[in-house]
């Protein structure tokens, strides 16, 4: 049997790894590429994977690199991308890697003249503070109010308008251990925001099941987990910080914005009926959080009074109030 060949950006991103997983469990039907940096943490990564795969390391900034690694592809699963808060403390660098990386996929394949196909990961962050208005449909007018959702939106307009096959994903709030680290971001999101996870796991998923699926291809839809995920995000904020052992209010409102972020229950009723992926829910994301923490729960109370200090000093809203 013939394998379709794939390359994937940012492999080693959180969405982008499960999706190389899955990608990697289905060798027999694809020839697998990806792209990535060549840091001495991604090397590492992909180095058991080798004999497996092929790699070009090289940046998507880098337009020889990047057609270098698109030459002789079918599909690509574009997933590489700058995301918060790196977006938000670096928007110039965002705006070369989210939207000049896309523009590089583009010009190299027309450039090669290869005929290919994309699938883009996108964010519901192009729909931007959405507090008033939560629940999101795929076709509400975009109106992104940072420069991550600015640059995501760019890149989807230059998709679709490059002449290619497409689809595009615009993914929910996704949860991982790994960004379980409290940054300063947290506290940009006020506590009554709604939101609608989904486990990487499933949108990885998602993109498997799509590559052969004719009926999605250019289209857009939104990716989320379904009512089963919903939740308020001071709720959500709450149980992980129990489970980590801080206990309930670890942090007072006070420190959280009140407006301008960007999440919302979603609109999935077709694409879940055509592409059968949500399977995982917010349980299952705290069982990781309980096995990630794992005796260390234990010796926070220890050091909670320490860990509360040092993150109000990293809200700006909270310093700017009490401790300036």
């Amino acid at each position: 049997m013939t394998r379709t060949r794939i390359l994937l950006t940012g492999a080693s991103g959180t969405v982008g790894f499960e999706t190389f997983k899955k990608l990697l469990a289905e060798n027999n039907r694809y020839l697998i590429r990806i792209f990535v940096r060549g840091s001495k943490k991604n090397r590492k990564l992909f180095k058991p994977y080798e004999d497996k795969i092929e790699t070009i390391w090289g940046d998507i900034q880098d337009y020889e690199a990047t057609k270098k690694a698109i030459e002789n592809q079918e599909i690509i699963i574009h997933a590489a991308a700058v995301i918060p808060p790196l977006a938000y403390e670096k928007p110039d660098y965002t705006k070369k890697v989210n939207y000049g990386g896309t523009k590089n996929l583009i010009r190299a394949a027309k450039k090669l003249n290869e005929k290919i196909k994309i699938i883009y990961t996108s964010s519901i962050v192009i729909y931007g503070d959405r507090l008033k208005n939560p629940f999101i449909k795929i076709n509400d007018p975009p109106n992104p109010n940072d420069v991550y959702g600015e640059t995501k939106l760019k890149s989807e307009n230059l998709i679709k308008q490059s002449g290619y096959e497409y689809l595009i994903f615009r993914l929910s709030y996704i949860p991982s251990v790994n960004t379980l680290k409290f940054d300063p971001v947290m506290f940009r999101m006020p506590l009554n925001t709604p939101i609608e996870i989904i486990d990487p796991r499933d949108t990885a998923k998602a993109i498997l099941n799509a590559i052969n699926k004719k009926e999605v291809w250019n289209k857009t839809y939104i990716l989320a987990g379904g009512p089963k995920n919903r939740i308020i995000f001071k709720k959500y904020l709450n149980d992980l910080l129990k489970i980590m052992g801080f206990g309930d209010n670890f942090l007072p409102e006070e420190a959280f914005a009140k407006e301008g972020f960007n999440c919302g229950y979603c609109e999935t009723g077709e694409i879940q009926d055509l592409l059968k992926f949500q399977t995982h829910d917010i349980k299952d994301f705290y069982e990781q959080v309980k096995d990630w923490i794992g005796i260390k729960r234990y010796f926070i109370p220890l050091v909670k009074w320490f860990i509360k200090k040092y993150l109000l000093h990293k809200s700006k809203i909270y310093k700017k109030q009490y401790l300036e």
